[in-house]
């Protein structure tokens, strides 16, 4: 068991930015940028990234369970690997897409210019679209801000936007000029004498401690790696966003997320030129961005829109928000939950399913380590192998393949599927495990038994479920576990009697009316 790790993981983080050391500056003013700090931009990759060195995260888990930092020789080849190759690979990346992108500069009307921040990922369309519908096309000119997201070179997210007449499309890659490398690179210069004093700093190696262990020499490779290969891009994302800004002069911006770097850009930019922002909760709010000291300078937007009273709440105690920046809407994605018509049987005879038989889906997550995904994937197939006469539904996510599940999943009751809609899977399932996502919520508010499984591979859940959930604590409790949320009349009575005021708490209500609500605090600021 891990439990705890992740608030050990958190607390390290905190202390490391917000201990003074030296007598002198904590890390969040040592790396001062324009008012605030590029420590509310690098932070998560510190923590999260594992792509290329190993995160802090991964080392505070390994410190906190006393276990080495080996990996599979797999996982080692595929991080020397994607090292050599991300420096070309960030060059190359600007000019790939802006190669392919075929739309022309937008043409400004007289009407008021609004902009929309689109990531270029076609998961990303539920999240945006029903905000695109509700804005009055009369009045309003929309602009969307094309970002680098997990598809970034999909051509048909290209040819989508290529075609869409209502929306002015625009490429953050196009609004970096060859007069702002000047400025990149007194950027680039300031943050790498500082990153070459800090790493000499004894004082500042102290503060890296962890159960009575110095971690220093484990953190530094992906604390130099930020600084060498990653900060470059953020810098021009922000200078690119700047420009953006200063060329639309938009009324108001809104993103569909409100934690990315990119998001950052956006509010800090946009609080200084006193226009306002709204960003809409994306996913569990249990994030280390989101988690702040009191009288903290991190970028926030004039309002963040969130699903539940949970996350208010989270937000104000954890993160410190202000009372007044916080609005309780729902998630627009839900509002399809009840304004949208659903088949069971013809979704199942499009995936080759029996209505009429039990449907189990494992929805896939994109885990940190290669090899908690090969455990979770073969557990999962050793259940259903002693579950011969229940359908499963393997649903992979978005930024995973389904050759990998092919290869690992040697069963022949499963049915693999990738780009299907979450909410039409849900609908048809009598059950759902998962890890770590809002497809939990989904699961609940269906009002469906949910199963999870993080803590067989050491992971902590980041929701409470508070007995809404089935929580599976070791690998052989797995099948029964099944079997109760389809047949055991007790344990489905007490599931669905928890799930309610938890629905509430998580997710509100359930009306269909929650971008109805984003829409009402829209036109307030124009």
């Amino acid at each position: 068991m891990t439990a705890g790790y992740h608030e050990l993981g958190i607390a390290f983080m905190k202390k490391i930015s917000n201990t003074k050391f030296n007598n002198k500056k904590n890390l969040i003013e040592v790396l001062e940028f324009n008012g605030t700090s590029l420590w509310w931009w690098m932070e998560a990759f510190l923590y999260l990234s594992f792509a290329y060195r190993d995160s802090f995260e991964e080392v505070v888990k390994a410190i906190h369970t006393k276990t080495e930092m080996n990996k599979t020789i797999k996982y080692h080849i595929a991080k020397m690997i994607k090292k050599q190759l991300i420096k070309p690979y960030l060059t190359c990346r600007s000019l790939i897409r802006k190669k392919q992108w075929q739309i022309p500069e937008p043409v400004k009307t007289n009407k008021i210019p609004l902009l929309l921040l689109y990531w270029h990922d076609k998961g990303n369309k539920p999240y945006v679209q029903p905000l695109i519908d509700k804005i009055d096309k009369t009045k309003y000119q929309i602009y969307a801000l094309d970002i680098i997201g997990p598809e970034e070179f999909d051509n048909n997210v290209f040819k989508e936007k290529a075609q869409d007449k209502i929306v002015s499309h625009i490429l953050i890659e196009n609004y970096f000029f060859p007069e702002d490398k000047k400025e990149l690179n007194m950027y680039i210069k300031k943050f790498n004498d500082i990153k070459k004093q800090l790493i000499k700093d004894k004082n500042f190696q102290k503060l890296f401690v962890i159960n009575g262990v110095n971690i220093w020499d484990l953190c530094k490779p992906q604390f130099v790696w930020f600084f060498d290969v990653r900060m470059k891009d953020y810098l021009i994302q922000y200078i690119s966003a700047r420009n953006v800004i200063n060329i639309v002069q938009p009324k108001i911006v809104v993103s569909p997320s409100e934690t990315s770097e990119f998001d950052k850009n956006i509010f800090h930019i946009c609080k200084k030129l006193n226009i306002p922002t709204i960003a809409i909760q994306h996913g569990l709010i249990n994030d280390i961005r989101l988690i702040k000291p009191k009288g903290h300078n991190c970028p926030i937007p004039t309002i963040t829109c969130v699903y539940g009273i949970a996350d208010k709440k989270f937000l104000l105690t954890k993160g410190n928000y202000p009372e007044d920046s916080v609005l309780v809407t729902g998630n627009p994605r839900w509002d399809n939950i009840k304004n949208k018509q659903y088949d069971k049987k013809d979704i199942c005879m499009r995936m080759g399913l029996y209505p009429d038989e039990k449907i189990v889906v494992f929805a896939t997550q994109p885990l940190t380590l290669i090899k908690n995904r090969e455990v979770i994937s073969k557990i999962i197939s050793k259940a259903i192998n002693e579950l011969q006469d229940i359908q499963f539904i393997i649903k992979v996510h978005p930024m995973e393949t389904v050759d990998y599940y092919k290869d690992i999943l040697n069963n022949k009751n499963v049915v693999l599927v990738k780009d299907m809609d979450m909410l039409n899977i849900i609908y048809i399932c009598d059950s759902l495990i998962m890890i770590n996502s809002t497809i939990g919520l989904e699961t609940l508010i269906f009002d469906k038994p949910l199963i999870t499984v993080n803590e067989l591979i050491g992971e902590q859940d980041f929701i409470n479920y508070n007995n809404s959930a089935i929580v599976v604590h070791k690998e052989e409790y797995l099948v029964q576990s099944i079997k109760d949320s389809l047949y055991n009349s007790d344990v489905i009575f007490k599931l669905k009697q928890n799930r309610e005021r938890f629905v509430y708490e998580h997710c509100y209500k359930i009306d269909g009316k929650a971008v109805d609500r984003i829409m009402t605090k829209f036109t307030t600021f124009i």
